[in-house]
C-alpha cells in the first residue's frame, strides 16, 4: 500500500513538471500605453480618444522559442482584433501589439495562449472627454 502510494506520489509529481514545461510562459510585466520606445511602455492609460493607438505591452518569462502569444481586442465584448505575437528569444521576452481604438466603449485586451489560457487582461475606455 505504501508503494503504491509512493508511486502514485512520483506519478503526479512528474505530471505537474511536465504541465509546468508547457505551461511555462508567464507574463511578468504587462500594460496598456499609448507609445513605446526602446522597448519600454510610455503613457500608461486607461482612457483613450476615438482614433488613438493603444498598445499592449508585455514582458514573457519562461515561454519556448516558436511559441505564440495572443492578443485579443474587445470592443463593446466584440473581438475586433487577434494580434499573434511569435517568441524569439528565451529566457525573457518584452513585445508589443497595437491596435487603433474607432469604436467609443468599454475596451478588453486579453493576453492568452493559442490554447485559450488567459495571461493577463485590461479594460479600456474610448471617448471624447476622458481623463487620466
Amino acid at each position: 500500500m505504501l508503494l503504491m502510494r509512493q508511486i502514485k506520489s512520483i506519478l503526479f509529481t512528474l505530471m505537474l513538471l511536465s504541465v509546468c514545461h508547457v505551461y511555462g510562459q508567464e507574463i511578468t510585466e504587462f500594460a496598456i500605453c499609448k507609445k513605446i520606445e526602446e522597448l519600454q511602455p510610455l503613457g500608461i492609460t486607461k482612457h483613450y480618444k476615438p482614433g488613438d493607438r493603444a498598445y499592449a505591452w508585455l514582458k514573457v518569462e519562461g515561454a519556448e522559442i516558436g511559441s505564440q502569444i495572443m492578443i485579443d481586442w474587445y470592443a463593446e465584448d466584440q473581438l475586433t482584433h487577434t494580434s499573434k505575437l511569435t517568441i524569439s528569444t528565451e529566457p525573457s521576452m518584452r513585445t508589443y501589439a497595437y491596435k487603433t481604438l474607432y469604436m467609443k466603449g468599454i475596451w478588453k485586451v486579453i493576453v492568452r495562449t493559442r490554447d485559450n489560457t488567459i495571461l493577463k487582461e485590461a479594460n479600456i475606455t474610448v471617448g471624447d472627454d476622458l481623463k487620466d
